[in-house]
């Protein structure tokens, strides 16, 4: 399967998983509310109800929560990320040749070799800026967000620096552009 193709199906589901939240109440409540939106200080209901089990394995699963601080994850691995795709493109690495195997050559329609630097570049001073500020900004919180959620935001890093290359790739393949 092509790379981009599986970016397409990484951003597709991460936009369903968004949606959810809109249209199901509930799966706001549980899963996508957390830090000054969390509703977890609101009394739980006290009525039994014939789904059970299901509330229960429903509840158990939201009920899996990682801190606030590790917001810093998503930077650290933003950041590593630019870096990896940077030695990668230089070297003509092994991960690059093949996301270039797999890639269809277009000769039109997608960005210039600069253009995707540019993107990389701004990329990964967002990525740094925002480590930044989460090593000597960010104040200590008892927040909490739910794992998944957690485990998205690590994928979505990863997916980005995936993404803004395959963009170019059929472009000049392993050039990097001077601006």
């Amino acid at each position: 399967m092509e790379p981009a193709v599986l970016c397409v199906i990484f951003f597709s589901l991460g936009t369903a998983v968004d949606l959810g939240g809109i249209f199901f109440p509930a799966f706001r409540q549980h899963i996508m509310n957390y830090g000054s939106r969390s509703t977890s200080s609101q009394p739980e209901p006290t009525t039994k109800s014939p789904r059970k089990t299901t509330t229960s394995i429903s509840d158990y699963m939201a009920s899996i929560k990682v801190p606030h601080t590790w917001f810093l994850h998503y930077y650290i691995t933003s950041v590593a990320s630019s870096l990896f795709w940077a030695v990668q493109i230089l070297t003509h690495g092994l991960v690059f040749k093949l996301f270039a195997l797999y890639s269809p050559h277009p000769t039109t329609g997608t960005m210039t070799v600069n253009q995707v630097f540019l993107v990389w570049l701004l990329m990964a001073i967002q990525g740094m800026r925002r480590l930044y500020e989460s090593l000597t900004l960010t104040k200590p919180s008892q927040s909490k967000m739910w794992v998944g959620l957690w485990a998205l935001g690590i994928a979505y890093y990863i997916f980005m620096g995936i993404s803004i290359w395959i963009e170019g790739i059929g472009k000049r393949i392993g050039r990097m552009p001077c601006i």
